[in-house]
């Protein structure tokens, strides 16, 4: 965790968020929302409150009803109660898995930033099942209602005639048309309990793939700490190697210095055993080469001859270190280009892992957003089925009232 703070969630603040705010918003407010609202909300208002409506006015309000229509519609009505009752069945499920996501979000703290255009929605599902606790209440208050239709129906036994029973006809199409749109609803509850299904293997998902993402994560940075031991290993190898390098240098340096001065012969020769020892201490130098010719012509006894000797052996191990210091800096040269080009590689591959990762991000995205579509039609669906239900109940009452 302390791992993914400090470095998922930045750079996903600094990169999907703005991304997300500047591309994925204004689409689908100019095309989601027109799509949707346009291609399925419109035609199923036009279907069925326009038409319903007219029909509703034309049969239900007259007051004069045959005691075969009123026992008709007390089966309509102990029909639809049957019917409300399961969707009311529907609704606590349907809260229960809203209850459910809510406590999923709060599991989610990177999903939570991505989602909260969700809060709006969770707010209006608050004042919806305030409305649906006081449509429980007005539906007790219904039921009342019937019972006394029932005993003014059998009051009005004796009012029967052909009249009534032309009217009870066209009341019976009337049934048989609610009754059609009735299993359209049934068929759309099913489906969206096949939704809310999805949903909930949805979320199952999407916590596994979180997990398997910072596992991945996890492993990218245990492979690059490793990875950057060895190098720093190295390094540390290669600058212990270039500070004796250096070293050597500087004594070649002061070396070269003295093998200018040394045309003083005399002195040089006094010096000889001090600068034997300075030799040793220090790497041999190639301008001595070039003053060796000067201390042949110099050194013509024998003792002389032999110090030359020497100097001349130690010079050809000068001459073989300094090739293989030559060598050492090509292959330093090599490794500095390989290094570069190592760098860059892993520039590459964190750009490439931060495009994946977006990628990703953007998908799971677009599929919520879906799914958020599905379910706000459902809602603004079930939401006028309640309004033409509250419709049904003022004009039942207004008809008790001219009764009374």
């Amino acid at each position: 965790m302390p791992l993914y703070c400090s470095t998922v969630m930045p750079l996903y603040c600094s990169t999907v968020m703005p991304l997300y705010c500047s591309t994925v918003m204004p689409l689908y407010c100019s095309t989601v929302m027109p799509l949707l609202y346009c291609s399925t909300v419109m035609p199923l208002y036009c279907s069925t409150v326009i038409t319903v409506m007219p029909l509703y006015c034309s049969t239900v309000m007259p007051h004069s009803r045959s005691q075969s229509h009123n026992r008709d519609h007390s089966r309509l009505q102990s029909h639809n109660n049957r019917d409300h009752s399961r969707l009311q069945s529907n609704n606590r499920d349907h809260s229960r898995s809203q209850s459910h996501n809510r406590d999923h979000s709060r599991s989610q703290d990177h999903s939570s930033r991505l989602q909260s255009h969700n809060n709006r929605d969770h707010s209006r599902s608050q004042s919806h099942n305030r409305d649906h606790s006081r449509l429980q209440s007005h539906n007790r208050d219904h039921s009342r209602l019937q019972s006394h239709n029932r005993d003014h129906s059998r009051l009005q036994s004796h009012n029967r005639d052909h009249s009534r029973s032309q009217s009870h006809n066209r009341d019976h199409s009337r049934l048989q048309s609610h009754n059609r749109d009735h299993s359209r609803l049934l068929s759309h509850n099913r489906d969206h309990s096949r939704l809310q299904s999805h949903n909930r293997d949805h979320s199952r998902l999407q916590s596994h793939n979180r997990d398997h993402s910072r596992l991945q994560s996890h492993n990218r940075d245990h492979s690059r700490s490793q990875s950057h031991n060895r190098d720093h290993s190295r390094l540390q190898s290669h600058n212990r190697d270039h500070s004796r390098l250096q070293s050597h240098n500087r004594d070649h340096s002061r070396s070269q210095s003295h093998n200018r001065d040394h045309s003083r012969l005399q002195s040089h020769n006094r010096d000889h055993s001090r600068l034997q020892s300075h030799n040793r201490d220090h790497s041999r130098s190639q301008s001595h080469n070039r003053d060796h010719s000067r201390l042949q012509s110099h050194n013509r006894d024998h003792s002389r001859s032999q110090s030359h000797n020497r100097d001349h052996s130690r010079l050809q191990s000068h001459n073989r270190d300094h090739s293989r210091l030559q060598s050492h800096n090509r292959d330093h040269s090599r490794l500095q280009s390989h290094n570069r080009d190592h760098s860059r590689l892993q520039s590459h591959n964190r750009d490439h892992s931060r495009s994946q990762s977006h990628n990703r991000d953007h998908s799971r995205l677009q599929s919520h957003n879906r799914d958020h579509s599905r379910s706000q039609s459902h809602n603004r669906d079930h939401s006028r089925l309640q309004s033409h239900n509250r419709d049904h109940s003022r004009l039942q009452s207004h008809r008790v009232s001219k009764m009374a």
